[in-house]
């Protein structure tokens, strides 16, 4: 398989994808859809939080983890609603995972060379 992408005219990525590249579509089509979908972390989060199991955190702690709980569960979002989804296949998260280290990577790389784009 292979990482496919392009970039915006601002050289942002965009249309992320994993072609099969010498795999049979077909095969990794019923190889992915037998793989259980990942939870979203927020809600074990949540419910642990709710149950009193983060009471012995201090209040650094506990919003250190907050905090990357709630940045962790944007892989968890619909790109095209942008509702926050109770779990999601590999393959999303991996592209979703893709789209934010290229996009952080490209912001830097921009932020780094901008005299270089007038």
């Amino acid at each position: 398989m292979q990482l496919d992408f392009n970039l915006t005219d601002e050289r942002f990525p965009k249309n992320i994808r994993i072609l099969p590249d010498g795999v049979d579509p077909n095969k990794l089509h019923q190889v992915v859809i037998q793989l259980p979908d990942i939870s979203n972390p927020s809600i074990a989060f949540a419910a642990k939080a709710k149950a009193g199991d983060c009471d012995d955190m201090s209040d650094e702690e506990f919003n250190a983890m907050l905090h990357a709980i709630k940045e962790v569960s944007k892989l968890w979002q619909d790109p095209r609603t942008q509702k926050k989804m109770p779990s999601a296949s590999v393959f999303d998260l991996l592209i979703r995972l893709f789209e934010h280290y290229l996009h952080r990577a490209m912001s830097e790389y921009i932020n780094s060379n901008l005299h270089h784009f007038d």
